[in-house]
């Protein structure tokens, strides 16, 4: 079953990443328009990695502790914020790819950890998926799967965004350098506008 788990948990990771249209999603792209793929790598397995934390505490059944604890959502909401409105910040002053990049690629796993991990909506979605799974039979709730599944939702999640950076990495040549550069400060600002949609979202529940 351990076999079972582990492919059950690359498909939900691969296919529960698909539809994800968030920060990580655009910055991958970034750094695949720069040509910086092992950036874009070190971005999807932090993300990933988180994400596979969360995977395991729905599975496990830890869901309600974040429920009984409505005051730590509320603080992970905000470092979420100032996370999102720094990148934002960041890549709208970035005109092009740089020296600076061996030292992005070096914090790189630890922005994609940080944009995931100060995400509880994760863990809310992964116990619906969690209730889904075992509701259908698709798996036993016996908690030695757990790790298989973690680990193969990181693997899934992974796969999915190094395709994303390896096709944008691939078409980058069709654009001109400047227009790449206003591609990526365009990231930038949906960065800033959604951490402006969280913090308005976080002030008005």
């Amino acid at each position: 079953m351990g076999v079972l788990a582990l492919a059950l948990g690359i498909v939900l990771g691969f296919a529960g990443s698909i539809p994800a249209a968030g920060p990580l999603l655009f910055l991958v792209l970034a750094s695949g328009l720069e040509g910086d793929r092992r950036r874009a790598l070190a971005l999807a397995a932090g993300g990933a990695l988180a994400e596979s934390v969360y995977v395991g505490l729905a599975f496990w059944g830890l869901a309600e502790v974040f429920a009984r604890h409505e005051g730590l959502t509320l603080w992970f909401r905000i470092a979420s914020v100032v996370l999102l409105a720094a990148l934002g910040a960041a890549l709208l002053r970035r005109k092009a790819a740089s020296s600076q990049a061996a030292r992005a690629r070096a914090r790189s796993f630890v922005t994609g950890l940080a944009l995931v991990g100060l995400n509880p909506a994760f863990l809310a979605t992964w116990s619906a998926v969690a209730a889904l799974c075992y509701g259908n039979h698709w798996l036993r709730p016996e908690r030695e799967h757990v790790p298989w599944l973690a680990a193969g939702a990181f693997v899934g999640v992974v796969a999915w965004f190094a395709g994303v950076a390896w096709l944008a990495e691939r078409y980058r040549e069709r654009f001109r350098p400047e227009t790449l550069a206003r591609v990526v400060r365009g990231f930038g600002a949906l960065l800033i506008a959604l951490s402006g949609w969280m913090l308005v979202s976080s002030l008005l529940r």
